[in-house]
């Protein structure tokens, strides 16, 4: 008798069941219970504003040991492997802790090995001395002005960091 109308009974208990947790009251043992199918149970706790999925609860421990593993440079899909974790509980620590890889940074997408990116370097060192040269300016000067441009877009991406340093940039003479 799956394909039927709920009853009001019928879904007070769906509804009981799904807030009074634990064993035995997941979506697959309410529907096979009340002989139901869990499409139907889960349209129930959707209408009602519950969560259809299993809840996962994290330990302390075992958020200090994902907290340990993303300091150390690993990804959500290890510590998951490693740890046994749900990714989403994964995610949300690493969200709550502001944990990110930045772009362009080793283990963003990117997998080079160590010669290539040796090789990205020195192109970027070759091109900075090219403007440098082309602008006839100082190359200390283009490092100052970059970290400058870096600190602008982290300050407004943070706006939370009012300590950090300003910098001041004179710009260099140039005849014309």
């Amino acid at each position: 008798m799956k394909n039927r109308k709920l009853t009001n009974a019928e879904r007070e208990e769906i509804l009981r069941r799904t807030r009074e947790g634990g064993k035995g009251n997941f979506q697959k043992e309410i529907a096979t219970a009340m002989k139901l199918s869990p499409y139907r149970v889960r349209q129930v706790q959707d209408a009602a504003g519950l969560r259809p999925y299993r809840p996962f609860v994290l330990t302390t421990a075992q958020e200090k040991a994902i907290v340990e593993l993303l300091g150390e440079g690993h990804g959500e899909v290890f510590i998951t492997k490693t740890l046994q974790i749900p990714a989403r509980p994964v995610r949300e620590v690493m969200v709550r802790h502001r944990f990110h890889q930045l772009k362009g940074a080793v283990g963003y997408r990117y997998s080079f090995s160590k010669v290539k990116l040796g090789a990205i370097a020195r192109d970027l060192r070759q091109a900075k001395r090219a403007i440098a040269d082309k602008w006839q300016i100082p190359l200390h000067w283009l490092h100052r002005f970059e970290d400058a441009c870096r600190a602008k877009r982290i300050e407004a991406w943070h706006k939370r960091d009012r300590n950090a340093p300003t910098f001041r940039l004179s710009l260099p003479k140039l005849a014309d």
